[in-house]
């Protein structure tokens, strides 16, 4: 079992991580999920395009992916890409109790109701794959390298408003 508590940023490649796990919390105060590669020329290549449309729905993920806006905790949460957004105080104490109570289960029922829903929820590994090789291609590109080129230059790698308000400065390039 799986459980991410995000209390901080989560983009590109650690949005897909985020989604990829069993279940999702994050801090209404700091938490943030963006999908920023088609905004940089590229494809999300890790399973973010499966699991955002089995999570919250086709329209929100042609929203999430094609517009590469950072969302919020708040609204991650309405959109369902996370399960709960609650305050900083409580978080850490919740998804605690929650790991608890599930940990205190018959191990075999967790292990089975759990391999159950994953087969009926999550995409085939030949869908993610095929993502992979769309990244792949796009990568090698002269539009998403100069791209990339020019929010390096605006300081993506720092801690400047281009790294903290990714999903703007991707509007402004």
């Amino acid at each position: 079992m799986t459980i991410a508590l995000l209390e901080g940023r989560a983009r590109g490649a650690g949005g897909e991580f985020l989604y990829a796990c069993d279940m999702r919390f994050a801090s209404l105060e700091r938490a943030v999920i963006g999908q920023p590669e088609v905004g940089t020329g590229v494809f999300p290549g890790a399973g973010a395009v499966q699991h955002i449309v089995r999570l919250a729905g086709l329209g929100q993920a042609m929203q999430v992916i094609l517009a590469g806006e950072d969302v919020d905790a708040r609204e991650a949460e309405r959109i369902g890409l996370v399960n709960r957004a609650l305050p900083d105080d409580e978080l850490i104490a919740y998804v605690k109790a929650l790991a608890e109570r599930i940990g205190s289960f018959p191990e075999a029922a967790v292990r089975l109701a759990k391999r159950r829903i994953n087969a009926a929820a999550l995409p085939a590994k030949e869908d993610v794959q095929v993502d992979s090789g769309f990244f792949q291609i796009l990568a090698r590109d002269g539009s998403s390298t100069s791209r990339l080129a020019a929010l390096m230059e605006r300081g993506l790698q720092q801690r400047s408003r281009t790294e903290l308000e990714f999903g703007a400065a991707l509007g402004e390039l």
